[in-house]
């Protein structure tokens, strides 16, 4: 807390650029946050949503690489910003911080190598069921709180596609659905099925 910048962001506003270099860790304290990609065509490809407590930054916080990707608050958020300098510092006076950056590098591409078999899948309720089932995991109660165009940007699929496959999936009793911005997983076990048999 002492080290850190503090700073919060209104909904809708730019948190960092894919061109800011990616020279600290990035903590949220509240609030969403989107991260994405605008393609050559235009179109956004949405990499990730961090939430409150996730962590960004600590796999290139030494490469003297560029952040790569936009960040924008989907929410009132806040954030704070710990230097490549400070992390340094802090991990010779206590080691344990350090480990606890491994353990969140692990996750990380243990989420990327999912969300890339994710993607993998040929149709478009596997995908949105695998899909559903990984931020289930990282949501409070279950809930993935994504619109659907921010769903359809996580897995190349249109919005219409991804309205029409939550539908059948409502009807179902897989999910729940609250207005359009609220995905309640109600039997983990169909989603699953419904990923693995990728029809």
């Amino acid at each position: 807390m002492r080290i850190a910048q503090h700073r919060d962001f209104k909904r809708g506003e730019t948190v960092f650029l894919s061109d800011d270099k990616a020279d600290s860790i990035l903590i949220v304290r509240f609030g969403r946050i989107k991260l994405s990609r605008v393609m050559k065509d235009g179109q956004e490809f949405v990499l990730d949503i961090l939430t409150s407590g996730d962590v960004l930054g600590e796999q290139t916080i030494y490469s003297g690489e560029t952040m790569g990707m936009d960040g924008t608050a989907l929410d009132d958020c806040g954030i704070c910003l710990i230097s490549a300098l400070e992390i340094g510092k802090l991990i010779l006076q206590q080691p344990d911080i350090g480990v606890r950056l491994l353990h969140s590098i692990g996750r990380k591409l243990h989420d990327a190598q999912r969300l890339a078999e994710i993607l993998s899948r040929r149709h478009a309720q596997a995908r949105l069921a695998g899909f559903l089932l990984l931020r289930a995991e990282r949501e409070k109660d279950n809930a993935v709180l994504l619109s659907h165009e921010e769903i359809a940007a996580s897995l190349s699929l249109s919005r219409e596609t991804v309205t029409r496959k939550l539908a059948e999936m409502s009807q179902s009793g897989m999910v729940k659905l609250s207005g359009y911005r609220r995905v309640q997983v109600l039997d983990r076990l169909a989603l699953k099925a419904a990923y693995i048999t990728d029809t």
